[in-house]
């Protein structure tokens, strides 16, 4: 019988005093394990006061990981935990642009494409968030040169002047070099 199972039966008996002493004592002997594996506890614990001490404790936990290991992680994947969402939706509007601007990869259009797929598929204000803030870090970099500009309407199909998204073969777009609208350098390049 799993620690919370137990805790819920001992509170069904009246016995919370017991049950609380219980979860002291685990917490106490396997805090370390908990502190390895928070993405593992999203499962029911099966008591309430249980479930609430854990929460305490994950959410003390700072959360150090890297913005753009995040972004390759689920792009990679095809797939992404909760805590992934809520971490990019938290993260300011420069982290977008940073590391749009910075990163040298060829899967850097997947990354931004990835970002704003959270915009059509949303099921959540998080989800929109993300999507808002790529497309404002996209906007960023588009006004920053005219290259840039051609590149994030051809490539994103984000236009910088009206604020709305255009189609991915905008005639704006196709009105560039075919080496600056194929995207051989990156959205974050300077080429002026």
């Amino acid at each position: 019988m799993s620690s919370g199972k137990q805790c819920a039966t001992l509170r069904q008996f009246d016995r919370a005093e017991i049950a609380d002493q219980l979860i002291n004592e685990y917490i106490t002997l396997h805090r370390d394990e908990i502190l390895k594996s928070t993405a593992e506890l999203t499962f029911p614990l099966g008591d309430a006061r249980l479930t609430q001490r854990l929460d305490e404790i994950i959410s003390a936990i700072p959360d150090i990981r890297v913005f753009g290991d995040i972004i390759k992680k689920i792009t990679s994947a095809n797939s992404y935990h909760p805590d992934d969402v809520t971490f990019l939706a938290n993260a300011p509007a420069e982290d977008y642009y940073n590391f749009f601007r910075t990163e040298r990869s060829p899967e850097l259009r997947s990354y931004v494409k990835r970002c704003l797929e959270f915009g059509s598929n949303a099921t959540s204000e998080k989800e929109r968030l993300i999507a808002r803030k790529a497309t404002d870090a996209l906007r960023e970099l588009a006004s920053e040169n005219r290259i840039n500009r051609v590149r994030v309407e051809a490539l994103y199909g984000i236009s910088l002047h009206d604020g709305n998204s255009t189609e991915e073969t905008s005639p704006s777009a196709s009105s560039g070099s075919e080496k600056e609208a194929s995207g051989e350098a990156k959205a974050g390049e300077e080429t002026q």
